[in-house]
Order: C-alpha cells, then sequence, then structure tokens
C-alpha cells in the first residue's frame, strides 16, 4: 500500500469493499496490517474508514440486531420437539424441464 496516495501497492485507490471486509475483520492478515499501517499515517483513508464506521452504526442503530430467544420458541425449536410436521419434500423434477407426475403428459403413458 502507498502511504502517501491511501492506494495499494498497483497505485490504485483501496476499493470501499475491501475497507468493509477489513472493518469486518474478513481480510487476510497481511492485507489487514498493510490497511492498519496506512490508516495510522494517511488522514483520507482514515476519513473513508471512519466514514464507513459511522454509517455502519447508524445503521445498526436504526435496524437492532434481534436475536432469538433462547430455548427454541421459534419454528426450529417446535420441529426439534418433534410437535410440528416436516415439511414435504418437493417436486424438483418441475424445475429440470421433465412432466411432474401430477401433469396430463406424465399420466398419458
Amino acid at each position: 500500500m502507498n502511504v502517501k496516495t491511501n492506494a495499494a501497492a498497483d497505485g490504485k485507490p483501496v476499493p470501499g469493499w475491501k475497507l468493509e471486509r477489513y472493518l469486518l475483520g474478513e481480510l487476510p492478515e497481511g492485507e489487514m496490517e498493510a490497511i492498519r499501517a496506512v490508516e495510522a499515517s494517511d488522514g483520507a483513508l482514515r476519513g473513508r474508514i471512519d466514514a464507513l464506521r459511522a454509517d455502519n452504526a447508524a445503521l445498526l442503530a436504526r435496524y437492532p440486531l434481534k436475536i432469538a430467544p433462547a430455548g427454541g420458541n421459534g419454528i426450529a425449536g417446535k420441529r426439534a420437539a418433534g410437535s410440528e410436521q416436516a415439511p414435504r419434500s418437493r417436486d424438483w423434477r418441475r424445475f429440470q424441464g421433465g412432466p411432474s407426475p401430477r401433469s396430463p403428459a406424465s399420466r398419458s403413458s
């Protein structure tokens, strides 16, 4: 990364998707360290990262995470307890271009 231009070694600016992944900790450690080093010395990159952090915080404030209650009160908990029938299997042949067992074409043979 080029410290002076807020860019990667190839001279291109750091793309937004890479900064998002940086904030989520999803980049390889070498890339994380490189962005940390540039962030510490480049005000423009630090400004972009701070803006993304603020935007993420605003989104989480507006749409807070809802965590399912412990104890399986949802559908998955009911299925695990056996109080609800398993979902019916679907006839995937109709999506593969073949006739469905319920179609008239399949009954004529």
